[in-house]
Protein backbone atom coordinates (compact mmCIF):
# COMPACT_ATOMS: atom_id res chain seq x y z
CA UNK A 1 0.00 0.00 0.00
CA UNK A 2 1.28 3.45 -0.94
CA UNK A 3 0.50 6.50 1.21
CA UNK A 4 1.37 10.22 0.90
CA UNK A 5 4.69 11.06 2.51
CA UNK A 6 6.33 14.36 3.46
CA UNK A 7 9.67 15.38 4.90
CA UNK A 8 9.30 18.78 6.56
CA UNK A 9 11.62 21.13 8.41
CA UNK A 10 9.90 23.30 11.05
CA UNK A 11 10.75 26.18 13.39
CA UNK A 12 13.42 27.30 10.95
CA UNK A 13 14.65 30.69 9.75
CA UNK A 14 17.10 30.23 6.92
CA UNK A 15 17.88 33.95 6.66
CA UNK A 16 19.32 33.79 10.17
CA UNK A 17 20.90 30.37 9.79
CA UNK A 18 18.35 28.49 11.94
CA UNK A 19 17.62 25.11 10.34
CA UNK A 20 14.93 23.90 12.74
CA UNK A 21 13.90 20.29 13.26
CA UNK A 22 12.82 17.66 10.73
CA UNK A 23 9.82 15.35 10.86
CA UNK A 24 8.42 12.81 8.44
CA UNK A 25 4.64 12.87 7.96
CA UNK A 26 2.49 10.02 6.64
CA UNK A 27 -1.18 10.40 5.67
CA UNK A 28 -2.87 7.06 6.36
CA UNK A 29 -6.29 5.79 5.32
CA UNK A 30 -6.62 3.87 8.58
CA UNK A 31 -4.67 3.50 11.79
CA UNK A 32 -1.74 1.11 11.94
CA UNK A 33 -0.62 -0.93 14.91
CA UNK A 34 1.92 0.72 17.23
CA UNK A 35 4.40 -1.99 16.27
CA UNK A 36 4.06 -1.16 12.57
CA UNK A 37 4.36 2.60 13.15
CA UNK A 38 7.51 2.05 15.21
CA UNK A 39 8.94 -0.12 12.45
CA UNK A 40 8.29 2.61 9.86
CA UNK A 41 9.76 5.30 12.10
CA UNK A 42 12.86 3.18 12.58
CA UNK A 43 13.24 2.80 8.80
CA UNK A 44 12.75 6.53 8.16
CA UNK A 45 15.26 7.41 10.92
CA UNK A 46 13.96 10.95 11.54
CA UNK A 47 13.70 12.65 14.95
CA UNK A 48 9.93 12.13 14.68
CA UNK A 49 7.47 10.55 12.28
CA UNK A 50 3.87 11.79 12.43
CA UNK A 51 1.11 9.36 11.44
CA UNK A 52 -2.15 11.12 10.48
CA UNK A 53 -5.63 9.71 9.80
CA UNK A 54 -8.34 12.11 8.59
CA UNK A 55 -11.77 12.12 10.22
CA UNK A 56 -14.11 11.08 7.38
CA UNK A 57 -16.74 13.53 8.63
CA UNK A 58 -14.45 16.53 9.10
CA UNK A 59 -11.62 17.49 6.70
CA UNK A 60 -10.04 19.67 9.41
CA UNK A 61 -9.83 16.95 12.06
CA UNK A 62 -7.10 14.30 12.22
CA UNK A 63 -5.97 11.60 14.58
CA UNK A 64 -2.22 11.75 15.09
CA UNK A 65 0.52 9.75 16.76
CA UNK A 66 4.25 10.38 16.78
CA UNK A 67 7.11 7.91 16.82
CA UNK A 68 10.85 8.31 17.18
CA UNK A 69 13.03 5.48 15.82
CA UNK A 70 13.15 3.92 19.30
CA UNK A 71 9.70 4.51 20.83
CA UNK A 72 6.39 6.36 20.67
CA UNK A 73 6.48 10.05 21.63
CA UNK A 74 3.79 11.18 24.05
CA UNK A 75 3.76 14.81 22.90
CA UNK A 76 5.65 16.13 19.88
CA UNK A 77 5.39 19.82 19.05
CA UNK A 78 7.63 19.88 15.99
CA UNK A 79 5.90 16.77 14.62
CA UNK A 80 2.57 18.54 15.08
CA UNK A 81 3.62 21.66 13.18
CA UNK A 82 5.01 19.41 10.43
CA UNK A 83 1.64 17.65 10.28
CA UNK A 84 -0.14 21.01 9.89
CA UNK A 85 2.38 22.05 7.21
CA UNK A 86 1.75 18.83 5.24
CA UNK A 87 -1.83 20.04 4.64
CA UNK A 88 -0.61 23.10 2.71
CA UNK A 89 -2.09 22.01 -0.62
CA UNK A 90 -4.91 19.93 0.83
CA UNK A 91 -7.03 22.49 2.71
CA UNK A 92 -7.73 26.21 2.82
CA UNK A 93 -5.40 28.35 4.86
CA UNK A 94 -6.60 30.26 7.91
CA UNK A 95 -8.84 27.39 8.99
CA UNK A 96 -8.42 25.76 12.39
CA UNK A 97 -7.11 22.21 12.16
CA UNK A 98 -7.46 19.85 15.13
CA UNK A 99 -4.97 17.09 15.80
CA UNK A 100 -6.32 14.49 18.20
CA UNK A 101 -3.72 12.47 20.09
CA UNK A 102 -4.23 9.91 22.88
CA UNK A 103 -3.89 12.47 25.70
CA UNK A 104 -5.81 15.41 24.19
CA UNK A 105 -5.95 17.62 21.14
CA UNK A 106 -3.80 20.26 19.47
CA UNK A 107 -5.38 23.05 17.41
CA UNK A 108 -3.27 24.56 14.66
CA UNK A 109 -3.45 26.69 11.57
CA UNK A 110 -1.61 27.47 8.35
CA UNK A 111 -0.85 31.17 8.19
CA UNK A 112 0.98 33.07 5.47
CA UNK A 113 3.29 31.25 3.09
CA UNK A 114 5.52 28.76 4.85
CA UNK A 115 4.39 29.53 8.40
CA UNK A 116 1.90 28.14 10.85
CA UNK A 117 1.19 27.63 14.52
CA UNK A 118 0.15 24.96 16.98
CA UNK A 119 -1.49 25.52 20.34
CA UNK A 120 -0.35 23.37 23.27
CA UNK A 121 -1.61 23.25 26.82
CA UNK A 122 0.92 24.86 29.11
CA UNK A 123 3.00 22.48 31.23
CA UNK A 124 3.20 23.78 34.78
CA UNK A 125 5.95 23.51 37.34
CA UNK A 126 5.31 20.87 39.98
CA UNK A 127 8.06 21.72 42.47
CA UNK A 128 11.49 23.28 42.85
CA UNK A 129 14.51 21.05 43.36
CA UNK A 130 17.11 22.53 45.71
CA UNK A 131 19.62 19.66 45.42
CA UNK A 132 21.40 20.89 42.31
CA UNK A 133 25.06 19.97 42.92
CA UNK A 134 25.08 16.77 40.82
CA UNK A 135 23.12 18.49 38.05
CA UNK A 136 25.63 21.36 38.00
CA UNK A 137 28.49 18.89 37.72
CA UNK A 138 26.74 17.00 34.89
CA UNK A 139 25.97 20.17 32.92
CA UNK A 140 29.31 21.82 33.61
CA UNK A 141 27.59 25.15 34.35
CA UNK A 142 26.30 27.00 37.39
CA UNK A 143 22.60 26.20 37.87
CA UNK A 144 20.51 29.05 39.27
CA UNK A 145 17.22 27.14 39.50
CA UNK A 146 15.89 23.64 38.81
CA UNK A 147 12.16 22.99 38.49
CA UNK A 148 10.37 19.64 38.08
CA UNK A 149 7.54 19.40 35.53
CA UNK A 150 5.42 16.55 34.17
CA UNK A 151 7.51 16.71 31.00
CA UNK A 152 11.15 17.86 30.91
CA UNK A 153 12.63 19.72 33.87
CA UNK A 154 13.35 23.44 33.57
CA UNK A 155 16.95 24.34 34.42
CA UNK A 156 17.90 28.02 34.56
CA UNK A 157 21.50 29.04 33.86
CA UNK A 158 23.19 32.41 34.34
CA UNK A 159 23.02 33.73 30.78
CA UNK A 160 22.77 32.92 27.08
CA UNK A 161 26.48 32.17 26.75
CA UNK A 162 26.26 29.53 29.49
CA UNK A 163 23.45 27.77 27.60
CA UNK A 164 25.29 28.00 24.29
CA UNK A 165 28.63 26.70 25.57
CA UNK A 166 27.25 24.02 27.90
CA UNK A 167 28.82 20.60 27.33
CA UNK A 168 26.65 18.05 29.15
CA UNK A 169 28.10 14.88 30.60
CA UNK A 170 25.38 12.50 29.40
CA UNK A 171 26.68 9.54 31.38
CA UNK A 172 26.40 11.62 34.57
CA UNK A 173 22.93 12.84 33.58
CA UNK A 174 21.76 9.25 33.17
CA UNK A 175 22.52 8.67 36.85
CA UNK A 176 19.97 11.36 37.77
CA UNK A 177 16.23 10.65 37.91
CA UNK A 178 14.91 13.16 35.37
CA UNK A 179 14.09 12.02 31.83
CA UNK A 180 15.13 15.29 30.18
CA UNK A 181 15.93 18.96 30.67
CA UNK A 182 14.92 22.26 29.10
CA UNK A 183 18.04 24.28 29.91
CA UNK A 184 17.29 27.97 29.57
CA UNK A 185 18.36 31.56 30.27
CA UNK A 186 17.26 35.07 29.41
CA UNK A 187 18.26 35.91 25.84
CA UNK A 188 20.43 38.73 24.56
CA UNK A 189 18.30 39.61 21.52
CA UNK A 190 15.25 37.46 22.21
CA UNK A 191 13.25 36.92 25.38
CA UNK A 192 14.84 33.57 26.21
CA UNK A 193 17.05 30.84 24.82
CA UNK A 194 17.15 27.13 25.55
CA UNK A 195 18.56 23.72 24.73
CA UNK A 196 16.70 20.42 25.15
CA UNK A 197 18.78 17.62 26.63
CA UNK A 198 17.40 14.06 26.71
CA UNK A 199 20.14 11.72 28.00
CA UNK A 200 18.14 8.48 27.92
CA UNK A 201 17.48 8.34 24.17
CA UNK A 202 20.03 8.05 21.33
CA UNK A 203 19.39 11.56 19.98
CA UNK A 204 20.67 13.07 23.31
CA UNK A 205 19.88 16.67 22.28
CA UNK A 206 16.79 17.70 20.33
CA UNK A 207 17.05 20.43 17.71
CA UNK A 208 13.81 22.46 17.96
CA UNK A 209 11.37 21.23 20.58
CA UNK A 210 7.73 22.29 20.81
CA UNK A 211 7.00 20.38 24.01
CA UNK A 212 9.87 22.15 25.81
CA UNK A 213 8.35 25.50 24.92
CA UNK A 214 5.00 24.38 26.33
CA UNK A 215 6.67 24.74 29.74
CA UNK A 216 9.20 27.47 28.92
CA UNK A 217 6.50 29.74 27.48
CA UNK A 218 4.46 29.97 30.70
CA UNK A 219 7.65 30.10 32.78
CA UNK A 220 9.16 33.10 30.97
CA UNK A 221 5.79 34.77 30.44
CA UNK A 222 5.31 35.02 34.20
CA UNK A 223 8.92 35.96 34.83
CA UNK A 224 9.03 38.71 32.19
CA UNK A 225 5.38 39.73 32.56
CA UNK A 226 4.82 39.34 28.81
CA UNK A 227 2.24 37.39 26.79
CA UNK A 228 4.15 37.62 23.50
CA UNK A 229 7.68 36.22 23.48
CA UNK A 230 10.44 35.29 21.08
CA UNK A 231 12.79 32.40 21.67
CA UNK A 232 15.76 30.61 20.14
CA UNK A 233 16.80 27.02 20.68
CA UNK A 234 20.59 26.96 20.60
CA UNK A 235 21.04 23.46 19.21
CA UNK A 236 23.37 22.55 16.36
CA UNK A 237 20.61 23.20 13.80
CA UNK A 238 18.93 25.95 15.82
CA UNK A 239 15.23 26.72 16.18
CA UNK A 240 13.21 29.95 16.19
CA UNK A 241 9.88 30.33 18.01
CA UNK A 242 7.29 33.06 18.35
CA UNK A 243 5.09 32.45 21.40
CA UNK A 244 1.70 33.81 22.37
CA UNK A 245 0.24 33.04 25.80
CA UNK A 246 -3.54 32.84 26.20
CA UNK A 247 -4.45 31.79 29.74
CA UNK A 248 -2.73 28.39 29.99
CA UNK A 249 -2.54 27.81 26.24
CA UNK A 250 0.78 28.25 24.46
CA UNK A 251 0.65 29.14 20.77
CA UNK A 252 3.93 28.28 19.04
CA UNK A 253 4.36 29.94 15.67
CA UNK A 254 7.17 29.05 13.30
CA UNK A 255 8.29 28.84 9.71
CA UNK A 256 8.44 25.57 7.80
CA UNK A 257 9.94 24.16 4.61
CA UNK A 258 8.63 21.09 2.79
CA UNK A 259 11.87 19.35 1.84
CA UNK A 260 10.32 16.51 -0.14
CA UNK A 261 7.00 14.84 -0.78
CA UNK A 262 5.67 11.84 -2.64
CA UNK A 263 4.47 8.36 -1.79
CA UNK A 264 5.91 5.67 0.42
CA UNK A 265 5.12 1.97 0.40
CA UNK A 266 4.13 0.45 3.74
Amino acid sequence: MKVPFYLIEVFNDHKSGWRGNIAAVLHLEKELSPEKMLEIAEDLAQPATSFMVKNPNDPYNYKIRWFAPVSEIGLCGHGSLAAIASLENRIEKNRIITLQYPEGEIPGELLNKDSGYIKLEGIEIEKKNKNILKLEQALGQKVLEHYITANKDIVVLENELAVKTMKPDFAALRKLPSFGYSVTAKGNKVDFVSRTIIPFIPILEDQATGSSHASLGPFWSKRLNKNELTALQLSKRGGKFSILMDDNWVSLCGNYTILSQGEISI
